[in-house]
């Protein structure tokens, strides 16, 4: 069972991709942000086929090794605020570190997912 703030964010994110409100690659971003081993379930429970597939091909193109993730960027964060002035170089940082720390919890998790309910 997700806590009930996580259930209330995934529903927002998957509403504002039924409006066309959020783009489809943004909606599948920001819905790993809520993704764990706790969590997995219910929100994979929770999502249409196209985001389930999509979470699907982007977890299997993800790294698999120690040196695949200290390679691996958000291009989210890259294409955001490296180009802003008012972000510091230790603030870009501690956004790298937190967002891959996030990203391969989530992809492990769906990972593990997958293989348990896949043939």
């Amino acid at each position: 069972m997700l806590p009930r703030e996580l259930e209330k964010r995934v529903r927002h994110i998957l509403g504002g991709l039924e409006s066309g409100k959020l783009q489809f690659n943004h909606a599948v971003n920001l819905l790993l942000d809520g993704i764990e081993q706790r969590t997995v379930e219910s929100v994979m429970g929770m999502v249409p086929t196209p985001v389930y597939d999509a979470l699907k091909s982007m977890t299997d193109g993800m790294p698999r090794t120690e040196d695949g993730w200290a390679k691996w960027q958000d291009v989210f964060i890259r294409c955001g605020a490296v180009y802003d002035p008012k972000v510091s170089a230790e603030s870009l940082e501690q956004q790298f570190l937190n967002s891959e720390r996030r990203t391969r919890r989530a992809v492990e998790a769906l990972r593990e997912y997958f293989a348990t309910h896949e043939s």
